[in-house]
C-alpha cells in the first residue's frame, strides 16, 4: 500500500476510536433516568422511521411495502401480521421498546452508539414535529 492510503486509514481508525470513547463517556455520565429518557427518544425516532417516514431512497416505504402495509384484503384491512404491525405506531412502539429494553439496561459500546445516534435524532424529530 502507498503511504497516503496508510495515513488515511490511520486517521479513520483514530477518529473512530475518539467517537467511540466520547459516546461511551457521554453515556456513562448519563446512566439511570437520563439514559432511559435518551432511550425513549431513540425509540420514538425508530418507530417514526418504521411507521411514518419514507427514509433515504424510500427504504422504509419499501420495507413497509415488502411486509404488506399497503396490501389490503376484502375487509379493508392489511392481509399480513407484519403489515398490521407496521401500520400502527403504538403496536410497533411496543416491539421496539421490548428490543430496546435490553439495549438501555445492559450498556455496551454498540448499544451506546445506537442510543446516542437515535436519541439525538429523536430529540430533533420531537422538536420539529408538527404534532
Amino acid at each position: 500500500m502507498n503511504d497516503t492510503l496508510l495515513v488515511i486509514l490511520n486517521w479513520l481508525l483514530q477518529t473512530w476510536e475518539i467517537i467511540v470513547l466520547n459516546v461511551t463517556l457521554f453515556m456513562d455520565a448519563y446512566s439511570g433516568l437520563p439514559r432511559v429518557v435518551f432511550g425513549a427518544f431513540a425509540i420514538y425516532r425508530i418507530v417514526g422511521l418504521l411507521v411514518f417516514d419514507d427514509g433515504p431512497w424510500d427504504i422504509f416505504e419499501r420495507i413497509r411495502k415488502l411486509f404488506g402495509v399497503y396490501t389490503y384484503g376484502p375487509n379493508g384491512k392489511q392481509t399480513t401480521m407484519l403489515g398490521k404491525l407496521l401500520s400502527c405506531a403504538h403496536c410497533t412502539g411496543i416491539w421496539v421498546t421490548i428490543a430496546f429494553f435490553f439495549v438501555i439496561f445492559n450498556p455496551t459500546i454498540a448499544g451506546d452508539l445506537i442510543i446516542a445516534f437515535f436519541g439525538l435524532a429523536g430529540v430533533q424529530s420531537a422538536l420539529t414535529s408538527d404534532a
